[in-house]
């Protein structure tokens, strides 16, 4: 383990829940959660399952696994930028939905001929 990784704590409640626990002096929960997204999380999550009967992540598998640690002021600006991103993400995503319904709504009125084009003026 070099100085950038580390061990998650874990608690575990009982075969289906287990529980995160961070140490906020070193680890910032934004930047974890932003990482168990990540593909390379995913692949070593997916990775530990094959076999296995029920698919399932355990505790000591958990406690095992390492997580790229950067400083605290890193982690946190990583956090931060990717926070911002998401939600310019959501924006974006919003306004689609909002361009979908109009062109479905105005492509509606044109095939009923509510709309004409000789009446619409460009």
């Amino acid at each position: 383990m070099d100085a950038f990784e580390k061990k998650l704590l874990i608690a575990d409640f009982g075969s289906y829940l287990i529980r995160i626990l961070l140490d906020k002096d070193d680890c910032c929960p934004e930047y974890v959660y932003y990482f168990t997204n990540t593909s390379t999380y995913w692949s070593k999550i997916n990775a530990n399952k094959e076999g296995k009967l029920k698919k399932g992540v355990s505790a000591s598998f958990l406690k095992t696994l390492l997580i790229p640690l950067p400083p605290l002021p890193e982690q946190e600006e990583i956090a931060r930028l990717l926070n911002t991103v998401d939600k310019k993400i959501n924006v974006e995503e919003r306004k689609k939905v909002t361009l979908q319904e109009l062109f479905r709504t105005t492509l509606h009125k044109l095939m009923t001929g509510e709309i004409r084009l000789k009446d619409v003026e460009v």
